[in-house]
């Protein structure tokens, strides 16, 4: 692994950083299992997180808006140490909206490269999911960090101007195409 001279900072939290000085240093932080990430200048950072397309009986799509954000998109998020991106998925469902379901009955939709909604000078590679079933919108609250839940027809994305890269660019695309 090659480093220019200048100190890089590696982040195993975006608010917590460390830093190295050197390119052994930073083969040592290489084979942590947590999610590192890495700073340099000029370049974006790159979060992994996992989310999930949930559906109503009439196949409207679940968003949600964070705490402190303007931006709705799938519940998921980070994964923790030795999560799959499966497991951080079902994790993160549970967390935010009160949805137990099996990892194993996940389906993937994909791996995709792009912005971060709410988090600047970031990128994410994001795995999507398809949770089981149809789920009863009625029952769904938000917790956690969620402060707002939002039920969406997916022929009527476009009618909406805040809504997250992520869903925008590749999930609704496939979704409308489908």
């Amino acid at each position: 692994m090659h480093l220019p001279p200048a100190e890089r900072t590696i982040y195993a939290d975006p608010e917590a950083a460390l830093t190295v000085r050197s390119a052994a240093g930073a083969k040592r932080l290489a084979r942590l299992t947590a999610p590192v990430f890495v700073r340099l200048e000029g370049v974006k950072n790159v979060l992994k997180v996992s989310a999930v397309c949930v559906f109503d009986p009439a196949g409207r799509l679940l968003t949600v808006r964070k705490s402190g954000t303007t931006k709705f998109m799938h519940p998921g998020g980070k994964p923790e140490i030795g999560e799959s991106a499966a497991q951080a998925a079902v994790r993160e469902l549970a967390e935010e909206v009160g949805i137990d379901v099996d990892a194993a009955t996940l389906e993937l939709m994909g791996v995709w490269h792009g912005t971060a909604a709410n988090e600047a000078d970031t990128d994410i590679e994001a795995t999507v999911f398809t949770a089981p079933g149809r789920w009863d919108a009625a029952a769904i609250h938000p917790t956690a960090e969620i402060a707002e839940l939002r039920w969406m027809d997916v022929a009527g994305a476009a009618d909406f101007d805040d809504l997250a890269p992520l869903l925008t660019e590749f999930v609704l695309p496939r979704l409308i195409n489908y």
